[in-house]
Formats: structure tokens, C-alpha cells, sequence
């Protein structure tokens, strides 16, 4: 059973601190850029012709419960959201997160977060990574003016983490203006219960837990990546505004699937212990909004396949 708990007033955080919360979304989302088609450029919009968004309503006897696809980073441009969005918002009285997002902004969380991105002591991540890993992060810091001591004691997921955040806030992409942060601060200012369905510890230890292979391939991947979120994430945020599932599927899954272990830890395992937490919120019969990142609502073994098989109705509004 989810238990909704009351929000903590905490004071706001530090820019990289923010984006832990969403570290699970950059994982996937960094790891599928290498292998996207060109997109268009210049801020997103629907595709013509789209009735449709990234919502899912599953009726129920005391009111729908839907599920809403997030995207963690976006802009001001991004916005108004699309009006299905709103109103299956408005329609419900409680809303659930990935995650307890009031609990990040607590300084013992952060403390915590950064304890598990810390090497030991004594140890500098340019003798844990590989040498062309090296080359590219080198070349990465000097780019952006970052000295090289001031990430030489960090692990190498949390140098990852940092440099993506700088990458998407420099093109405008903000935190606090993703889709799960909107509601959030509406929930809170509306007096809203709110869930979550995963503890901030767990999420931490997704990425805090990985091997010294795959952080550095993590790493690399999230540096060769970079350069090329310019060009793709106009497209994503317009397939994503239009519901385009099959759309979104071929971009943010063209690169996960070539690595089964991530995608079974960051969305299979998860999707079938979400799964169940949500049918039990909709056993409880009351409307609820549920706000999750939108790779766990798309493609096979997703939260809505998942839901379908086991007997719901899962209509895309």
C-alpha cells in the first residue's frame, strides 16, 4: 500500500543536488542519444494532427487513476503543459512520485548523495577509468572550464550526473520547470496528498550500486553523448507533448536495448514493483495522478503493458 505523506518545507538546493532526484532518467536518456536519428532543432511542438499526449487514464470504481509520462528537465518555452495534463491533475487527490521529492531537499540527503559519490580517500578518479575515458573527460573539463582537482576525488556517476546537469542547464533546460517538479509545487500549494513510490536511498544506490565497468562505461558514454543534446531534444519533448509512443520508443530505446543489464535495473525491475503499487493504489478507489518518467510507460514491459496484463483497461488520452 503507498502511503501518502505530508511535504517537508525544506529550502531549495543546490543546481547538481537537484538533479539526483532524476538521475535514473539521465541514465536511460544519455544512454540512447549516441544512436538517435537527426531531429529537428529550435523549442518543440506537437506533432499536427496529435489528439493524444503522454497520459494514461485507467478507469476505476472510485475514480480514474492516471498515469502520466514525465520528462525531469525542461524549459520555460515548454509550457503551458498539454491541457489533458491539467485536467487529470484537477481531477485527482492525490499525486505520486517516483521518488519522496521533498525529502531530497533535506541537507541529509544531499549529504548522503554526496558520500556515495565520493572515491576513497587518497584516490582519484583518473586512475579508476580507462584511458580513453580519461582522454574524453580531459577534453570535457577543459571545455568547460571545470578543474581537473575539482572532480578528481568524485565517482565517476556523480562527474557524470554533474556535467550532464551543467550540459542542459546551460541550453536552458531546468529542474525545477520539469514536468514532476510542476506538480509537485502545485500539490504542495493545493494541499494534495502525495506518494511516492520509491525512498530516495533506493534511487541513489541505482546508480551508487554500479561497478567500477559499467560507471566508467556510464561515463564515457554520458561524455560522448553531450555534444549532441542539442540536436535532440527539441524532438524528444515534441514526440512526448504528442503521445507519439512508437515515436519516443524508437528514439529513447534504440541504444538501451543494446544493454539489457541497465535496462533491466533501471526499468524492468522497477516497472514490475510499480505495477504493483499502483494497482493497489487503484484498488483503493481513490483518483490519483501518478508522475513518472515517460521510458516507464512505453515499450514492451512497461508500467502500462504491465497494468493491461493484468486485466485493466489503459486508455492513452
Amino acid at each position: 500500500m503507498i502511503a501518502l505523506h505530508r511535504v517537508s518545507s525544506m529550502a531549495a538546493f543546490r543546481p547538481v543536488v537537484k538533479t539526483i532526484p532524476r538521475a535514473l532518467a539521465f541514465l536511460a536518456f544519455l544512454l540512447w542519444v549516441a544512436g538517435a536519428a537527426a531531429p529537428m532543432v529550435g523549442h518543440a511542438q506537437a506533432l499536427p494532427g496529435s489528439a493524444k499526449t503522454s497520459l494514461w487514464e485507467i478507469p476505476a470504481g472510485g475514480g480514474a487513476v492516471f498515469l502520466l509520462g514525465s520528462i525531469h528537465f525542461m524549459r520555460a518555452d515548454d509550457y503551458p503543459l498539454p491541457p489533458a495534463m491539467d485536467a487529470a491533475y484537477a481531477a485527482c487527490r492525490a499525486v505520486v512520485f517516483e521518488t519522496d521529492i521533498g525529502l531530497m531537499q533535506d541537507p541529509r540527503v544531499q549529504a548522503r548523495m554526496l558520500e556515495l559519490g565520493m572515491l576513497p580517500a587518497g584516490r582519484s578518479v583518473f586512475d579508476t577509468i580507462g584511458p580513453r575515458t580519461r582522454r574524453r573527460l580531459e577534453d570535457k573539463l577543459a571545455e568547460t572550464g571545470l578543474p581537473a582537482a575539482a572532480v578528481a576525488g568524485f565517482r565517476p556517476w556523480m562527474i557524470a550526473m554533474t556535467l550532464s546537469a551543467l550540459e542542459f542547464q546551460r541550453l536552458g533546460f531546468d529542474p525545477n520547470l520539469g514536468v514532476d517538479m510542476h506538480f509537485f509545487n502545485k500539490a504542495k500549494a493545493d494541499r494534495k496528498g502525495i506518494a511516492a513510490l520509491e525512498t530516495a536511498e533506493f534511487q541513489l544506490q541505482l546508480l551508487a550500486g554500479m561497478n567500477a565497468a559499467a560507471e566508467d562505461a556510464f561515463l564515457a558514454l554520458t561524455l560522448q553523448d553531450l555534444d549532441q543534446v542539442p540536436e535532440f531534444a527539441s524532438e524528444m519533448v515534441g514526440l512526448w507533448r504528442s503521445g507519439a509512443a512508437p515515436g519516443l520508443q524508437r528514439l529513447l530505446f534504440k541504444t538501451i536495448d543494446q544493454h539489457p543489464d541497465v535496462r533491466d535495473r533501471i526499468l524492468a525491475q522497477r516497472n514490475q514493483a510499480w505495477a504493483g503499487k499502483i494497482e493497489d493504489l487503484i484498488r483503493q478507489g481513490e483518483p490519483a495522478l501518478v508522475i513518472v518518467g515517460v521510458m516507464h510507460l512505453i515499450g514492451p514491459g512497461s508500467v502500462v503493458e504491465l497494468l493491461q496484463a493484468r486485466g485493466y483497461r489503459v486508455e492513452q488520452r
